[in-house]
């Protein structure tokens, strides 16, 4: 499909702050890709004032990016605490997982260990402000109940998931 409107561009910090936004015209014939604009990377700020922050995309009917000035492991991403909240769609064979955050979490991802079914995505990032509701669709053999499925429901991010490493790299030594 084609897209016209209009994208933004917003600069985060990773304790959760919109420092700014640039709008971008769109206007992208169906099946292309189009450079929608160029930015200095000195307009994000001093090389350490971008050790702080994020740029984030986001456009109507497209999925939502973002771009890091440096890798994660040279962050300082902040301690998430993602909200989650559970409901069953339809007839019972689809549930939904909205998510929320306080600060940004990255490489989101949900798991119901055991229970057999696929999620609407896998890996995502979460803003604060921008709940994100993904759908799991049971497989039909699947006997799980709904109160199955929340019990082993478990959310993780990129920051917990270092974290634990360095806590089971601690426990080994």
């Amino acid at each position: 499909e084609p897209l016209t409107g209009e994208a933004k561009l917003e600069t985060w910090t990773f304790d959760g702050k919109v420092l700014g936004t640039k709008p971008l015209a769109m206007d992208v014939p169906a099946r292309t890709s189009k450079l929608l604009s160029r930015f200095p990377v000195a307009s994000f700020g001093t090389a350490e004032e971008r050790r702080g922050r994020f740029l984030a995309v986001t456009a109507e009917g497209c999925p939502d990016n973002d771009w890091q000035f440096q890798y994660y492991r040279e962050s300082d991403l902040a301690k998430a605490r993602i909200d989650v909240k559970t409901e069953v769609e339809g007839e019972g064979e689809r549930w939904k997982v909205t998510l929320s955050t306080d600060k940004p979490a990255f490489f989101v991802w949900v798991d119901a260990p055991g229970v057999k079914g696929v999620f609407s995505d896998d890996s995502f990032t979460l803003l604060p402000g921008r709940p994100k509701t993904v759908t799991f669709t049971k497989r039909p053999s699947e006997k799980a109940t709904f109160a199955d499925f929340k019990r082993v429901l478990e959310v993780m991010h990129l920051r917990e998931s270092s974290a634990n490493l360095t806590r089971e790299s601690a426990k080994n030594q």
